[in-house]
Order: C-alpha cells, then sequence, then structure tokens
C-alpha cells in the first residue's frame, strides 16, 4: 500500500472582544489560513494525470484565506428597568450587527473534448492573433474524454486574474481573464498545464443589522419585538462562475457570473420569554 493523497492547514486565528455595561458589547473574529490538498474530494473527482500528481497539489476547495467576522450587541441605557410611563416608552431597545467578509475561493478550468476554449469576443492577450483557445482534446492519450471521474483541463498562459491593463476583471461578464487558458495542441501528447484552484473566486461581503424593543410585561416575562436586517447594504455577492473552458451559452459562457446571493431581506417577528 502507498499513500498518494494528502493535505494541509495552517492559520493564524484572532479574536478580540470587549464587554460594556449591560450586555452591549463587541467581538471580532480574524482567520488567516492556507489550505492545500492533492485530493480535492473523496469520490466525485479525480486526478486529470495519474501519472504526475504534482499540478493536483494546490489550494483546497474549501480554501479561504481571508475571513474576518465583526459583530456587536449595545443594549441602549436608557430606562433599562422600564419603571414609569417614560421607562416603558424609551426603555429596553438593543441594537446588534454582524459584518462579515471572507475571500473567495479558488476555481479550476475545465474543458470538453472537440469544443474551442472560449474567449468571450476577446482576443488573447498571450498571442493576439487568437480569438479563441483551440480545440479541447485528450492530447495526451489520458482517456478521460468519456464517462471519467477526471476531467480535462487547459493549459494556463497567463494569470487568470489578471486584466494586463486591458479588461475590467471581477465583473459579472468578466469575473477572471479567459484568454489565460489555451487548449493544448492534439499534436503535442501532452496534457493540459493548470493546477487546480488557480482562479480566484467572488469573496463575501455581508452586513446583518438588528433593531430590538424588549417590553417587560410580569416579572421575569418579556415579550421582544425584532426587526432584522439581512445585507442590509444590498451589496451584491456572486455566488458561482462558469469555469467551463469551452462553454460559450450567453449569459452563461466562459468567465461569467452565473448566480448572485441573496439581496437584502428584511423581516419583522416576537419572542416571547417567560
Amino acid at each position: 500500500m502507498k499513500t498518494i493523497f494528502n493535505s494541509n492547514y495552517n492559520s493564524l486565528q484572532v479574536k478580540v472582544t470587549k464587554k460594556f455595561s449591560g450586555k452591549s458589547l463587541i467581538d471580532a473574529n480574524y482567520t488567516w489560513s492556507k489550505a492545500l490538498t492533492n485530493a480535492q474530494t473523496d469520490y466525485s473527482s479525480a486526478p486529470q494525470n495519474t501519472y504526475f500528481f504534482e499540478p493536483e497539489y494546490s489550494r483546497s476547495s474549501y480554501d479561504r484565506n481571508n475571513i474576518l467576522t465583526i459583530d456587536g450587541v449595545w443594549d441602549l441605557p436608557w430606562k433599562r428597568d422600564q419603571r414609569g410611563v417614560v421607562g416603558h416608552v424609551v426603555g429596553g431597545w438593543e441594537l446588534s450587527g454582524i459584518y462579515a467578509v471572507n475571500s473567495g475561493l479558488p476555481l479550476t478550468a475545465t474543458m470538453s473534448a472537440g469544443s474551442n476554449v472560449y474567449y468571450n469576443g476577446l482576443t488573447s492577450i498571450y498571442n493576439p492573433t487568437l480569438t479563441n483557445g483551440g480545440t479541447a482534446n485528450d492530447a495526451a492519450g489520458l482517456g478521460i474524454v468519456g464517462n471519467s471521474a477526471a476531467s480535462l483541463r487547459p493549459s494556463q498562459v497567463l494569470n487568470p486574474n489578471n486584466g494586463y491593463g486591458l479588461q475590467s476583471l471581477h465583473r459579472r461578464l468578466e469575473w477572471f481573464n479567459p484568454t489565460a487558458f489555451i487548449a493544448p495542441s492534439p499534436s503535442s501528447y501532452q496534457v493540459g498545464n493548470e493546477r487546480r484552484g488557480v482562479i480566484q473566486g467572488p469573496g463575501f461581503n455581508r452586513l446583518d443589522v438588528g433593531v430590538f424593543r424588549n417590553f417587560r410585561i410580569f416579572r421575569e416575562s418579556v415579550f421582544q419585538l425584532r426587526g432584522e436586517g439581512f445585507n442590509i447594504l444590498n451589496h451584491t455577492n456572486w455566488a458561482s462562475v462558469n469555469t467551463t473552458a469551452t462553454s460559450s451559452t450567453a449569459g452563461a459562457a466562459f468567465g461569467q457570473v452565473t448566480a448572485a446571493r441573496d439581496p437584502r431581506i428584511l423581516q419583522v417577528g416576537g419572542k416571547l420569554s417567560f
């Protein structure tokens, strides 16, 4: 028996909490990490080239390099005991919020044999005579064109996360530079040299806010009226990107964003504690 798959994870994790009077507090958590592996999944995928594992060793599919979360609760100090008419009117208010910022997950370009690597109407920056990246094929004869857990990958000739002054990347119609990839020539007998996870996927940026009003009913019984807003700034968070290099479908071509996370959501609720 020979061990051929491995992974490792290293991180710096920092947590800072400051408590104030009442229930007020602010809490910040930050993680700076790196996860590497040559086995992205247990069963659903396989190495492109079982004879050469080095290109498989790259960022793990769950690798987010930076994760920052700041949350807080402000228990407004006015009339907390809610005594008298004024206390019942202005007391019992709470504000809360969670701000989360995460860097993106790594993505990998793949291709289907028989179709051209699509440049989405762009001219190659690597070779200005090219308007597509050539025809995808199993030039190395790996036998993974048909029904296989492995998938063909193109060759990488540029950094796909760099527009090289000619493009505005990280937008819906062009998240990364599709001209960074080409299909190996059928006469080259070579496998695509792209490593896994070379494309930086969309990050995540969201602010959630809550406004609460606590009504003291009797002794320890409290009714809380809750107003909550998720993604209150309505920031667009892209959810997925088309990484199939041979895809030319309108609205979902190679390099284009195909879905977004939830927009702003507002809700009102109540909670009775006794």
